[in-house]
């Protein structure tokens, strides 16, 4: 059960996210660094290994909890 003001908290943080992303090179929807910006840091062997190894395996390790079980905060100070 979310309240108004935690809907607002997790609105701004994925703007935040967003924003960090674009300032720093990331692709918006995964946050891996781009090709680009691996490049700019003299790092186009992890580019091109990035890119020979995409798009990443599903994940096959032990199950993952429902989402609901995870603990979760309750009033931020």
């Amino acid at each position: 059960k979310r309240t108004p003001q935690g809907e607002e908290e997790v609105k701004k943080h994925y703007e935040m996210l967003t924003d960090y992303y674009r300032v720093h090179g990331y692709d918006l929807k995964t946050g891996i660094p781009t090709r680009e910006r691996l490049e700019s840091l003299g790092l186009k062997y992890i580019a091109d290994e990035l890119e020979v190894h995409s798009p990443y395996q599903e994940w096959d390790g032990p199950p993952l909890w429902p989402l609901k079980s995870y603990p979760h905060g309750g009033t931020r100070a």
